[in-house]
This record gives structure tokens, sequence and C-alpha cells, in this order.
């Protein structure tokens, strides 16, 4: 720069020397027109000079340009909001990988995108996947590039699935881009050194000697002996109970109602049994089941001859309602809970006045399966408001219990 510039200063001086005999002479001649000369050289000599600054300047930034791209090295650690050249260089970095940035945007601009695409990169390096480029992401992205981009200067698309970064990236199993052809020393890295495993596709073995007995006016018990999840070894590891009042198929088995029950598989060759309750008095039911293993392989379906429920007997003991209580009290809901001593179905009435009216209303709250455990959930209640509540259950022959009277009161907002 300093060269030019003397050059430039130069070449007026030679101008002024040769100007000063022209000078004399304009004065018989026209002098204004030497001095126009002379003024159109200095314009050319200063526009030729401020060509040669642009160049210069351009120059320099292109060097700067390219000093950055060798050094690649993300100084500062970046977060959603953030925005820079580094933030561009990170882009990029994240862009020649269409599955870790699929969009590929390169704004300088740390938004949601990036902050997704950030996320991806430490799932495949094993880190917390926090979205933002902290110490150890920062430093695992610089010895990336250090790698990859070498002296070029430049990121070279698809630098992230190149086999040596990926080694970097713990628990990553490189793989080329759909498309993308690899040189033949490439590929061969590519190459899986062992046979990947045979997915497990077969069906664990079907129950054969499923049978209901132990009829009841309103339970069925169930017994099998436990298959093996291969035929032979090992136990199923789940079953899948189902019973209705028609036989039972594998058109029909998805519209059949599932046991609420699930029992837990022993080992191959132990005989299980499971109860199934809240039937209907004098009642034919049909009772399937299948079975599956870990990895949800079915098994066909095991049907059983259809079994009545009993006949109800001269019994007219009404059910024993205890342990009756109001549970989980908030500002608008509870539940209520209580036990019988037989089986039997649940009924709730409750009130802001008393006495509670059971007659004359139907109840607030009611579950028809019969059961010894009971429990209602009440909800849409008024804050630091006193409830009345009475409970009844009805056992599979109408025997009727109402219980007395009980309250709860409800928690202020």
């Amino acid at each position: 720069m300093k060269r030019i510039i003397g050059i430039s200063i130069g070449i007026i001086f030679i101008l002024s020397i040769f100007a000063a005999p022209a000078v004399v002479k304009a004065k018989k001649a026209d002098l204004a027109e030497l001095q126009a000369l002379i003024q159109q050289l200095q314009q050319q000599i200063q526009e030729l000079e401020a060509k040669i600054e642009a160049l210069l300047e351009a120059k320099e930034i292109k060097q700067a340009e390219k000093e950055v791209k060798i050094t690649l090295k993300l100084i500062r650690q970046l977060r959603w909001g953030m925005s820079g050249e580094d933030v561009k260089l990170l882009q990029e970095i994240l862009a020649t990988d269409p599955d870790i940035y699929p969009e590929g945007l390169v704004t300088g601009y740390f938004g949601p995108l990036t902050h997704n695409a950030v996320k991806r990169l430490q799932k495949v390096a094993n880190f917390e996947q926090v979205g933002q480029v902290g110490p150890k992401t920062l430093a695992r992205i610089n010895e990336i590039l250090a790698e990859g981009v070498g002296s070029s200067g430049k990121v070279p698309p698809g630098l992230l699935i190149a086999p040596g970064i990926r080694k970097k990236l713990a628990g990553f199993v490189p793989q080329p881009l759909p498309g993308q052809e690899l040189p033949p020393g490439i590929a061969k890295k590519f190459e899986p050194t062992t046979e990947p495993e045979t997915p497990d596709t077969t069906a664990p073995v079907a129950v054969t000697d499923l049978s209901a007995l132990n009829a009841t006016t309103s339970s069925i018990d169930l017994s099998w002996t436990a298959p093996g999840d291969d035929g032979s070894t090992g136990t199923a590891a789940s079953y899948d109970v189902r019973y209705s009042i028609s036989e039972i198929t594998s058109e029909n088995w998805s519209s059949a109602t599932q046991a609420t029950e699930e029992p837990t598989p022993s080992v191959a060759g132990t005989v299980e049994s499971m109860t199934i309750s809240g039937l209907s008095a004098e009642t034919t039911y049909h009772f399937a089941l299948k079975t599956s293993d870990e990895v949800l392989n079915e098994s066909n379906l095991s049907n059983v001859p259809s079994l009545a429920t009993s006949v109800p007997s001269d019994d007219t003991t009404a059910p024993v309602v205890s342990e009756l209580s109001a549970n989980d009290i908030t500002s608008s809901s509870t539940t209520i809970i209580w036990v019988t001593d037989e089986e039997a179905d649940s009924k709730l009435w409750y009130s802001t006045s008393t006495p509670v009216d059971t007659e004359g209303s139907e109840p607030n709250e009611s579950d028809s399966e019969l059961t010894l455990n009971h429990s209602l959930e009440v909800s849409d209640l008024v804050p630091s408001t006193t409830y009345y509540y009475v409970v009844s259950s009805t056992d599979a022959v109408d025997n009727v219990t109402t219980s007395s009277e009980s309250t709860f009161e409800t928690l202020a907002e």
C-alpha cells in the first residue's frame, strides 16, 4: 500500500516538472487548458488510488476469512438467541449431515432449528441433550473440525458421516447418506464385522389345557399349564385373558371382555390359575387366552369349553359394609371407599344437606361390577363445604345393604 501511494506522489511530481515550461509557454498560449489537463490527471490518480484501496481491502477480508476457515475453531459457548459468524460456522458443520440438521439453514442466528440439531449431535456423541454448545460439545466440535477440515479452509460436505469423525462420537455406527457413493477404501469401513442378529419372529407356544371350573353365582376359575416362550424352555412374558357370553374366535377376539387381572407367568410346566369375577348368575361364559413373548410375538388363541355360573342359592343375607371413608379430599374432589364381606356392586349418594335422599333419586356415582373392595371418585365439589353421603351395595342375588350417613368437608381453595 505504501509503495502504491509513493508511486502516485512520484507521478504528480513528474507532471509538475513537465508542467513548469508549459506554464511559461502558456503565457503566450492557453494557460487554462493546461491547468484543466493537470486536474484531469490528478482526478484519474485519485480514482486509481481508490480502486487500489478497495482491492486491498477485499484481499484483506478474503485473507481474514481464509484464516478463520483454516483455524475453524469455535471460541465461545453458543446457545439459543445468539448470533454471529461462529453460529454460521456451527450451522455449516451441522448441515453436513441431513440426519442431524435436515433444514441445513446457515443464517448466523441460533434459533429452534439449530437448537434441535445440536441436541441430535449431542445424542450421537452420547452427551446430555441440552441443545446448547457447552464445554463438552465445544471441545468435541473443535476436535471434529481439526480432523475433518485440515488446512483446506473448507467444511467438506458429509463431514459428520466420515468414519474417522464418527469414531469420536461414542456409540455411533457410521452409515453413508441415501444415494451416497463412497470410494472403495472408505466403503469397506462401513461393512459390518459381524453378522447381524436375526430378529425373533417365532410366536410362543399356545396353551393347550385351558379349563374352566368352580363356578359360583358371580365367578369362574381358570386353570392351565404355563408354556415356554419358544415351545420348550423359558416362560411366556405375558398373558391376555378374555371372556364373552358367545364363543370367542380370532374374528371377535378384540371385542371380548378383557380380564382386569393379568397373571404373572411362571416357569414352563407350572400349573397356573386365576379367578374371573363380576359375572352374572345363571349365565354361560366362554373364555380364551393368548401368550406373548418379550418382543410381543403373540401365540395362537386358546379356547376353553363354555361354563355357566351357578343358580342363586337361598342366600338372603345382605352384604356387610365396613371401612367406609372419604380419602384424598381436595377443594373439589374426594374418593369414597368401603369394603363388603361378599362381592357386590357400588352406589353412592351425596348432598350438602341432611338427610341424604336414597329412595327417591338415582345414585350420584355407581359401578355395577361385583367386588369386595369398592371405590368411587367424586368431583366438581364446592370448596370449604360439608357434604353428607351414603353408600349401598347389592350382591348377586339382589340382597341390598345401605350404610349409615357419613360426612366429609372439602378443603379451602
